[in-house]
């Protein structure tokens, strides 16, 4: 079986960018493993790679929810990952490249 690929969602606290006064900060995509996605990068062993780390200061995100939600069948071609809303997360499959 392959190695499953994970995009990983923070907030702005645990990408150690800022706490509340840093809520507003706009969603960036980082081709690393940033905060968190370390430990969880260990505990998946052989099973699953963190590929990307998408960022979004909470405030943000919850006052732009429709600015959030990509276009049907969008996909970033650096990765190789279709992005398709479900609820106010975000799911990802591959594109098939």
């Amino acid at each position: 079986m392959s190695k499953l690929k994970v995009v990983h969602y923070i907030n702005q606290f645990f990408a150690n960018i800022g706490g509340e006064e840093k809520a507003d900060y706009k969603p960036e995509l980082r081709n690393e493993i940033v905060g968190p996605g370390l430990a969880f990068s260990q505990a998946f062993g052989d099973e699953a790679e963190i590929v990307a780390t998408v960022i979004c200061g909470d405030s943000y995100f919850n006052e732009n929810v429709e600015d959030q939600e990509p276009e049907p069948g969008s996909c970033n071609l650096r990765t190789g990952l279709q992005c398709r809303p479900l609820r106010r997360s975000l799911r990802y499959r591959s594109c098939g490249r």
